[in-house]
């Protein structure tokens, strides 16, 4: 199982980047992340522990981020339970937006509106306590993009997360559903493929 997943997660990000690439627009987004969970649960690397920044595949109106680089790094990190046992971090992150409003601001400058959603997982490679979250977005920015594209985003979010209940001896128990919030600042760059 620990080799399972490290090999499944460079499968899929592999199938990811080289297929779509070929038709649509490939790049990277930074991205801030400050999230909060009604029962007080806060991180400002929403993203992921490492908070690197998505994989981004543009098409027809549709921007996909894939947390790619992040669950690599988190598959790398080490965790130990109370008793003692090892197993390695485990982050699945995935957005998906698409453009509703595009705008001629100035000078091949462009307003956007982009609704969409993302979903979050970290727990570990044995799937033990598990946080999530599901959360609707609305990113809006100004973006540039002939052949290279060049955008900043502000992204509020609103939503549910799942967070576990920890037992006094510090064992997770059942997942607890509430509401979270948070926003984001996004920096994107990509290339525009044959579009």
């Amino acid at each position: 199982m620990k080799r399972f997943i490290p090999a499944l997660t460079l499968a899929a990000a592999a199938a990811a980047l080289s297929t779509p690439a070929q038709a649509a627009g490939l790049g990277f987004t930074a991205q801030t992340d400050t999230n909060y969970e009604t029962r007080g649960f806060y991180t400002t690397t929403g993203a992921g522990i490492f908070n690197l920044p998505s994989v981004d595949i543009r098409t027809k109106g549709w921007i996909i981020q894939v947390d790619a680089l992040e669950t690599l790094a988190s598959i790398t990190r080490k965790e130990v339970n109370k008793d003692g046992d090892e197993t390695n971090g485990l982050h699945l992150g995935v957005a998906g937006y698409t453009t509703n409003i595009k705008k001629d601001v100035k000078d091949g400058i462009e307003g956007v509106v982009q609704p969409g959603a993302k979903l979050l997982l970290d727990t570990n490679t044995s799937f033990g306590p598990a946080y999530w979250s599901l959360l609707g977005s609305v990113r809006m920015g100004a973006q540039a993009s002939k052949k290279m594209g060049f955008g900043m985003y502000v992204v509020p979010h609103l939503g549910i997360a799942g967070t576990p209940d920890l037992r006094p001896d510090g064992d997770p128990t059942e997942n607890t559903i509430g509401l979270a919030v948070g926003g984001q600042l996004q920096i994107s760059a990509w290339l525009n493929g044959a579009m």
